[in-house]
């Protein structure tokens, strides 16, 4: 067979076409592959943002330090058939919830600690299981939010903190930190720091006994004294924010284990 220029030409431009086909699928798949990466990558780290911020959490927007490091235990006392202290138709179950609830937004939202509740609803949780909320999620404090009732003329208003019999150094200071933040609102009766529980140094909450870590019960007034009941209930975010800028600060100090 003859081959002429002619047919050279033709096979020429033939492979050329086919070539420039292959070129243009190989780009085509790069390309595609490139923005699925580029996408999945996106999506990605869009996620992640979205997981530092799921909670409300800004670093750009808050001005304080992001503790997302440390694990607060928040404890509501009382609960479910443990209506805790009264005034009539008032129980103590109910303040308590309350108000950890809205200190656990404050820590979450606004500092970006990991906070575990011992209840989030009306429920009957016992001593045990609230230690073990926190010792099992190794938590860096434990804060048992609870109200006082009537004893004696010595036991009757005001701000109250109880800690171990024994002292402990960490359960001292964070104590000491989130007492005067709540006496800095001059809300109710300025009080202090005490061993034990209310009218007995001798005995001890089960909480602050079995904790492993630093661990306080503050009583934010009496239920059983009307002037600290309007004060608590007109003032519930700015004691919520205090008790959780105590917390903030002692984690800041460097104390806490």
């Amino acid at each position: 067979m003859k081959i002429t220029f002619k047919m050279v030409a033709k096979r020429f431009m033939l492979a050329a076409v086919l070539m420039s086909i292959s070129c243009l699928l190989i780009t085509g798949f790069a390309y595609l592959s490139g923005e699925k990466k580029f996408s999945s990558g996106k999506k990605s780290a869009e996620k992640e943002t979205e997981e530092e911020q799921k909670n409300g959490y800004d670093p750009k927007t808050s001005k304080y330090d992001d503790m997302s490091s440390y694990s607060i235990c928040l404890d509501a006392a009382c609960g479910g058939s443990d209506n805790g202290a009264e005034n009539e138709s008032r129980y103590e179950k109910d303040d308590n919830l309350t108000l950890a609830k809205k200190v656990q937004s404050i820590l979450e939202n606004e500092m970006n600690f990991k906070v575990f509740m011992t209840r989030t609803d009306d429920s009957d949780v016992s001593d045990s299981e609230r230690v073990a909320t926190a010792n099992d999620n190794n938590c860096n404090a434990i804060i048992s939010l609870a109200r006082g009732e009537y004893i004696n003329a010595n036991y009757s208003q005001g701000i109250e903190s109880y800690v171990y019999t024994g002292e402990p150094a960490d359960a001292l200071a964070l104590s000491s930190y989130i007492v005067s933040k709540l006496n800095d609102t001059n809300i109710m009766l300025a009080g202090s720091t005490a061993n034990g529980v209310p009218g007995n140094s001798n005995e001890d909450y089960y909480i602050n006994k079995n904790s492993n870590m630093a661990s306080v019960v503050i009583l934010t007034g009496y239920i059983t004294y009307d002037d600290d009941n309007e004060a608590f209930d007109n003032n519930t975010d700015t004691i919520a924010k205090a008790i959780a800028e105590g917390i903030y600060e002692y984690m800041k100090s460097g104390i806490a284990k």
